[in-house]
Order: C-alpha cells, then sequence, then structure tokens
C-alpha cells in the first residue's frame, strides 16, 4: 500500500478503516477521512500509512517525532491513539518505518536501524522490537542445537553402557586380591567403585557427576554388574543450554571362560535415564531475544559384546565386538509467554546402532598396579534422527523444521587409558581417561574419571 500523509487529502484510506468509528479521534461516518496524527507532542508534522490488518482496526506507517525523526507507529482504532515502534538503537534514536502488520494486527514489520548504523528489518510484538533476520537465524541454530543435545545424550548412553568394573583387584599377577601384609587373598565376588566423572565436547557442553559401580560373582564365570549415576550440564557452549540434573541407572551381564581373563568372554548391558531440564535459548546474536522453557529427557540403551582373552607377558589382551543401540527422546515444551515471540517445539527421538570393532589391554606393571589400554572403531549402520520441529510467530519461522547437525563421522575411533593401584584389605584407587570422535562433529569428546574400589 503506498504512503499516504496525514496532511493530504485521501480518498480511500477511510474505507479500509470500518471500524475507525470507535475511536473518539475519528467521525462516526465510516466514509470520512480519519487524521491519524503523528508522534509529536502538538500532533503536528506528517506521518504516513504503509499497513492495515484485516478488520481495519490497527493501521502502521512512519510518522514525525518531537525530535524531528521519523519513527514506525501502530495506531489502534479501539483506543484512538498511535503508539511509537521506537528503532533498534539502545537510546531510541534513528529512524525506523512500519510496512506491513498481520491479521490480527499483533505483528508489525518494517525496516530500522541498529546500533551499528546499519538499517534492519524488524518484527514487533507487544512492546518489543527485533532484528527480523537475526531472530530467525537464532531460532533455527536454537533448533539444530537441540538436535545435537540430543545426540550428545545419545553418546553418553553408549558411554554408559561399556561401565564396568572388575572383581579381579589390581596387580598381583596372578589376579588375587592384596591384603594388608601383602599376601594373597582369595578372590571375593563383591567390588564396588565411587566415584566422579567429567565429560566434554567443543561446542556442546561440559558435564559432571558421580557415580557408583558395583559387581557381584553369581558363578566363576558369571558377574552381574550395574551402576547408578548423578550428572549435571556445568558449562554450555551451545546457544541452547540445559540445567537440570540426569539420573541413570544399568546393568549387565559378563562371562569369562578363565578368572585371569583368557578364553571366551562375552558381555549384554542395558541402561535407562532422564531427567527435567530448564531450556535456556540464549540472545546470542545482536537484537534476538532470550527464551526460557522446560522439558523432559530420556535415554535408553542396550548393547551385546562378544570377545576372546589371549594371555599376554603379565596381562591379557581380548579383541572384541560390541553391537550398541541407543534411543533419546525429548518431550514438546513450549518457551513461556514472557518474550514477544516464543518458540514451541515438537516431541524429538534420536536412535542410533552402532557396530564397534576394538581391543582391550589389562596389565599388571607392579604387585599392586593394572594399566588397562583399550581403542576401537565405531560405525554407524543406521542413524536416524528427527528434524527439529514446532511453532512460532516469528515471519518465516511460523512452522519450522530444521535437521540436526550432519554426520561428520560415521565411522570414528576412540582410545582409553586407565590404571589401578591396590591399597590392601580390598581397596583401591582408579583413574581413567578417554578421547574420542564425535558422531556429529570434528571437535574431540574428552571424559575422565576417578574412583575408590572396594572388594570383599
Amino acid at each position: 500500500m503506498p504512503g499516504i500523509s496525514a496532511a493530504a487529502p485521501q480518498a480511500g484510506l477511510a474505507a479500509l478503516l470500518p471500524g475507525a468509528a470507535v475511536a473518539q479521534a475519528c467521525p462516526s461516518a465510516p466514509e470520512e477521512m480519519c487524521d491519524l496524527g503523528t508522534l509529536r507532542a502538538d500532533n503536528n508534522g506528517t506521518s504516513f500509512a504503509y499497513g492495515v490488518n484485516a478488520d481495519g482496526r490497527i493501521v502502521v506507517g512512519r510518522a514525525e517525532t518531537d525530535d524531528s525523526s521519523s519513527h514506525a507507529f501502530r495506531w489502534d482504532a479501539g483506543t484512538g491513539t498511535m503508539q511509537d515502534l521506537g528503532t533498534l538503537r539502545a537510546d531510541n534514536s534513528g529512524v525506523s518505518v512500519a510496512r506491513d502488520v498481520n491479521a490480527d494486527g499483533s505483528i508489525v514489520v518494517g525496516e530500522t536501524q541498529n546500533d551499528a548504523g546499519q538499517f534492519r528489518a524488524f518484527i514487533w510484538r507487544a512492546g518489543t522490537m527485533l532484528d527480523q533476520v537475526n531472530t530467525g537465524v537464532a531460532a533455527q541454530q536454537s533448533a539444530q542445537a537441540l538436535a545435537a543435545t540430543a545426540a550428545h545424550y545419545g553418546q553418553n548412553t553408549v558411554y554408559q553402557l561399556g561401565r564396568e568394573v572388575a572383581l579381579r583387584a589390581p596387580g598381583g599377577g596372578d589376579g588375587a586380591r592384596v591384603s594388608t601384609r601383602g599376601e594373597a587373598a582369595p578372590q571375593t565376588p563383591v567390588a564396588v567403585r565411587v566415584g566422579g566423572r567429567l565429560a566434554h565436547t567443543d561446542d556442546i557442553a561440559t558435564s559432571g557427576g558421580v557415580q557408583v559401580t558395583a559387581a557381584v560373582g553369581l558363578t566363576p564365570a558369571l558377574a552381574l554388574g550395574g551402576f547408578v549415576e548423578i550428572m549435571d550440564e556445568s558449562d554450555s557452549r551451545s546457544v541452547v543450554s540445559l540445567d537440570g540434573t540426569h539420573v541413570a541407572g544399568g546393568a549387565s551381564l559378563r562371562y569369562r571362560a578363565a578368572p585371569d581373563g583368557t578364553g571366551l568372554t562375552w558381555r549384554v548391558a542395558a541402561v535407562r535415564g532422564g531427567g527435567d531440564f530448564d531450556v535456556t535459548r540464549r540472545d546470542i546474536l545482536p537484537d534476538t531475544e532470550r527464551g526460557e522453557g522446560a522439558t523432559s529427557l530420556t535415554t535408553t540403551g542396550v548393547s551385546a559384546e562378544i570377545g576372546y582373552g589371549y594371555a599376554v607377558p603379565r596381562g591379557v589382551v581380548t579383541p572384541f565386538a560390541r553391537l550398541t543401540g541407543s534411543r533419546v527422546e525429548r518431550d514438546g515444551f513450549a518457551e513461556t509467554d514472557a518474550i514477544a515471540f516464543p518458540l514451541t517445539y515438537d516431541p524429538h527421538e534420536d536412535e542410533a546402532l552402532t557396530l564397534t570393532l576394538g581391543a582391550d589391554a589389562r596389565l599388571d606393571v607392579t604387585a599392586r598396579g593394572t594399566l588397562e589400554i583399550g581403542a576401537g572403531i565405531s560405525h554407524d549402520l543406521d542413524r536416524d534422527t528427527d528434524p527439529v520441529t514446532g511453532t512460532s510467530a516469528i515471519p518465516g519461522f511460523t512452522d519450522f523444521s530444521v535437521n540436526g547437525p550432519d554426520l561428520e563421522n560415521r565411522t570414528r575411533g576412540h582410545v582409553s587409558a586407565g590404571y589401578s593401584h591396590a591399597l590392601g584389605a580390598g581397596r583401591a584407587v582408579s583413574g581413567r581417561v578417554s578421547v574420542s570422535q564425535s558422531p556429529w562433529t570434528d571437535d574431540l569428546a574428552v571424559g575422565a574419571r576417578v574412583g575408590y574400589e572396594m572388594r570383599f
């Protein structure tokens, strides 16, 4: 609609404003012209109308202000008042123009100056003006970051499936537990490790937590294992951060043909976890807004592994093959309406089926110390990540569907090294570090854990 000066004769504006009769400043006859005024205190100067909503009650355009600049306005026939929409400058100076309005009159679009002096497209709603392009980009990045978060928790589930504590005490080449007198004691059927873990992936997050891992010997060849872990995200590197606690637990059954680890071995494991999280969409890009909501995550995983241990000097090396399945489910949620343009997300799932070929080595380097080394290659046989979908009031992003991060490493490697040291009386301390490639980024995932072990 071309610009129409409120100070000049107009033939068609009144026909577009059938609701103008309710405004005190306008005549009662709908066929008459309505003077919308200006943004000056004395109502002098010029104004131009560029858009009107579906029922003609909201008009948008630009009008002269007291400092002789021109600001976007929104005029409401219900109140007969003209509202100054301002600019994107921090001091509200500069120029802005409203070009159009949506059907119900709640959203206004146009262009304005920002603090860099650039003219940028804006969107306005409920008293808040945002950079339209930056807001759309930020919303898209946030959706993709949520998909990356799901993949991150899926990778953590894979790690949890490998959680295990050995019944065999460290050191003492024959696998015996070391007593307080340094004498060999028979292997006992219970082992417990209490400790902490730290996990970090660039561009995703750093997480830390505590864990308890246990194993019980059912027979000389079978051991039942389990763990409980509580993790918190301590440092988000993403445009979306999750504040909450993820609690997971799992169980496993391990078979070893011989107590020293030689011969056939197999293991099956399952884990399940979940937590409630406060989600924050950060306002990283200029002239965007911070969004907040709350959601729940559920993680599940299963694995099956088979290997064969070969005796080497002072230890054993066990090549293995492992098949792992993981799933992450996020509930749908909506950001609070405390902001002008909240996002609403649909439920989301991330699934992966992965084959790993690798080898673990255990070497008794001293009478009390054992070195553990692991390495392997993993390949995704299948990875099914739903797009992140939802709705918003952002023009051009009302119904969105955003794919997660690209799969960077369908085939990826990992290495780890750990050391356990017996203290006597069935007690030991242990530590382990790991480095692995991530499926969705070229940045490496780094993990570390420490623990205090007890055997009874």
